[in-house]
């Protein structure tokens, strides 16, 4: 899928480099942990956009509201970050998908690395993904940082 914006032809690669919002999905109040990590490192690189927590364990993370599902956020979301078991990857990125988030980044292991169980979760979240123009970084991506 390609989109018009700014007078440029994009393959929606830009939500990847320049979100406006990103949700974090197992967000954590624990900055060494994998759902903790992304928050601490947008703050310290100064992200301006907007940060959804995710997790129906907490009301907060790092200050921040923490909504149960993506689907609760307020508003746009162009990129989600997702931090949870693998089993749970093909209904978060579902959800994301219904929501309208144009690109993820999946940190979560457990895919086609751990054989056949693994290569089917992966497949089926690529499936979703290709459905609704969703982009992917990911399954096992340490994320990206973008150093204009």
């Amino acid at each position: 899928m390609r989109r018009q914006g700014a007078g440029i032809d994009t393959s929606g690669m830009e939500f990847l480099y320049h979100p406006r919002s990103i949700a974090i999905v197992g967000a954590s109040k624990n900055p060494d942990k994998p759902g903790g990590r992304p928050l601490a490192a947008l703050r310290s690189r100064g992200y301006a956009g907007e940060i959804f927590p995710i997790n129906p364990r907490h009301r907060e993370v790092g200050g921040l509201v923490c909504h149960p599902t993506i689907l609760d956020v307020p508003g746009e979301v162009d990129m989600a970050i997702i931090s949870v078991p693998a089993k749970a990857v093909p209904e978060i990125i579902g959800q994301c998908a219904e929501k309208g988030v144009k690109a993820a980044v999946i940190f979560s292991g457990g895919f086609s690395e751990v054989g056949a169980e693994g290569e089917l979760l992966q497949r089926e979240i690529g499936e979703i993904a290709r459905r609704s123009g969703m982009r992917l970084l990911g399954p096992n991506s340490l994320g990206v940082i973008h150093v204009a």
